[in-house]
């Protein structure tokens, strides 16, 4: 995505009343935006953005974006994604290289010394995806080193070992046949929902191409286009007008499902007191299916 297109929708989307935004995309690696610390730039800048976080497997950033922080007020939470527990974990578990894990030890060692400053304003989380049988008292690897000194510094830290999720079917078991991982159901969860995902209403996403599909978190293959901003305007695609996705809500109160989400292992039904849907202004409060819907027609 271009820069100024990049700054359109952040222009729109704040127009609309969104005050927060994440730059995760839904696989991929933001850092291989070669234009990524221009747009953060913009946000920093934009009187309309209130915060905005995103994740990172933290092997292609630089010391550029060390500098950058150094001076953010807007970035709310860095999280660094970190997969197995040491280099050979590592190469198992992502397909990687001996020099991609040196990059990771050398980038996560630059972003610990950052965050050491007294002035930050933004929050480092850590998480561990690993294979069972992980040990973290006896955890002695270069990356396991790391990740302590930052728990010491006050980084988060989250380690989750021996399992992994579907992705909404597309991962398949015989992937993980030579890891100590074993894979959330891959059978039809339809059986298991009832009702609208809470992650279609708060968290769409706005993708590489400018198209808005309605899930940020598993539709890799984006399967759940509502709309496409090259041709259209935020206010058009988030609203009752827009038959894609007014459909897409309706089918999902009816428990009628799109193969993507039939067989996810991560949905969230609004019908549980959390998640729920979050109002675009106010955070953490809960609204109404129709209090949703009133916002849309505003």
């Amino acid at each position: 995505m271009s820069t100024d297109f990049f700054c359109n929708v952040i222009d729109q989307a704040t127009a609309f009343g969104h005050t927060s935004f994440g730059l995760t995309p839904i696989t991929g690696e933001v850092f291989v935006d070669r234009d990524l610390l221009s747009k953060l730039e913009y946000m920093e800048d934009h009187s309309g953005v209130g915060l905005y976080r995103f994740y990172s497997n933290y092997i292609q950033t630089s010391e550029d974006f060390h500098d950058f922080l150094s001076d953010v007020k807007k970035l709310h939470t860095l999280t660094v994604s970190i997969y197995g527990h040491d280099e050979e974990s590592f190469k198992k578990v992502t397909g990687g290289s001996q020099k991609q894990y040196e990059h990771l030890i050398q980038n996560l060692s630059g972003l610990l010394d950052t965050y050491q400053s007294p002035d930050r304003q933004y929050r480092v989380n850590l998480t561990v995806r690993t294979e069972a049988g992980f040990d973290y008292d006896s955890w002695d690897s270069d990356i396991g080193r790391l990740v302590k000194t930052g728990k010491s510094l006050g980084t988060g830290l989250s380690i989750m070992t021996g399992q992994y999720d579907n992705w909404g079917g597309l991962v398949d078991k015989k992937e993980l046949e030579d890891l100590n991982i074993t894979l959330k159901d891959d059978i039809d969860h339809t059986r298991d929902k009832s009702g609208p995902c809470s992650i279609i209403f708060y968290k769409t996403i706005v993708m590489a191409d400018g198209r808005i599909n309605a899930c940020a978190c598993r539709d890799t293959d984006g399967t759940l286009i509502i709309g496409d901003l090259n041709h259209q305007r935020l206010e058009e695609i988030y609203s009752v007008n827009n038959p894609h996705y007014m459909d897409l809500i309706e089918n999902q109160i009816q428990n009628t499902y799109d193969n993507v989400c039939r067989y996810c292992s991560h949905h969230k039904t609004i019908y549980v007191p959390e998640p729920v849907i979050y109002p675009i202004k106010r955070k953490n409060k809960q609204i109404s299916l129709e209090e949703f819907y009133r916002h849309l027609n505003r």
